[in-house]
Order: structure tokens, then sequence, then C-alpha cells
């Protein structure tokens, strides 16, 4: 099932409302984020599995590290995907 079907991008900033701080920003259009997102259904459907919900990540940390110590003495980002850790 693609981003679409499982409620698009809508669907995806819908999921993601209880965490957005900016629901009262305004879009594009000139409505708030709350108001274009008010007919969009709160929860992901769930015979989908393309939109998951914040208590069922798909990993369990992101895909990004941040780098610190003697390494990076200024700081880093280091993008982890893919890569696999023995353990």
């Amino acid at each position: 099932m693609d981003l679409h079907q499982a409620g698009g991008v809508p669907g995806h900033e819908n999921a993601a409302r209880a965490r957005c701080a900016a629901r009262e920003a305004l879009s594009i259009t000139g409505q708030t984020i709350a108001e274009v997102l008010r007919d969009v259904p709160e929860a992901p459907r769930k015979d989908q599995e393309v939109i998951r919900p914040w208590d069922r990540p798909l990993y369990r940390q992101g895909h990004l590290a941040i780098l610190r110590g003697n390494l990076a003495t200024e700081g880093g980002v280091a993008k982890i995907t893919g890569v696999k850790s023995r353990g």
C-alpha cells in the first residue's frame, strides 16, 4: 500500500498532529494547519503499515546519530541508515 492509499500527506500530518506545536501556523491556503486537517481522521487506518502511530515505530531510534567527543570536537551528524550493528 502506498502513502496515497494510506491517507496521503494529510493522513501523515494528522497522525503527527498531537505532537505538532505549530497547529495554528498558517498553511499556503491561508488556513491554519488545524483547519486544513479538520476532516482528516486523527488515527491512521488499521489496515495499512505506511503511516505508523507514534507508539509503534518501525525502528527504536531514527536514522541520524549526533556525534560528540574527541572524534567530532565541534559536533556532527551521521546518517546511519543501512548500518547493521552486531549484538
